[in-house]
């Protein structure tokens, strides 16, 4: 038996290895980012870490955006290669 491979499921798995590639990257450096800075502003200004804390919490809606917009990205992408393809195959 052998399994044949449907064009659609490659599609959607590539758009989950895409997805699944860029998020924990944007995510890492978001809250990388967010910790630096609260880091920074607890140092100059001489506070415990309340500044970390805030700006660690505050990083996790900015992240949750971040995961919408590039999901919504890579779909957007994805639909102009298929239609340009489509085109490509309709002339």
């Amino acid at each position: 038996m052998s399994k044949q491979s449907n064009p659609q499921s490659n599609d959607v798995m590539r758009l989950t290895v895409q997805v699944g590639c860029l998020i924990p990257l944007a995510s890492m450096l978001i809250i990388g980012a967010a910790a630096g800075i609260g880091y920074l502003l607890d140092n100059w200004l001489d506070t415990g870490n309340i500044f970390l804390i805030l700006a660690i919490l505050a990083s996790f809606p900015i992240t949750l955006f971040a995961i919408v917009r590039i999901s919504l990205w890579v779909l957007q992408r994805n639909q102009i290669q298929e239609t340009a393809v489509t085109q490509d195959q309709g002339e």
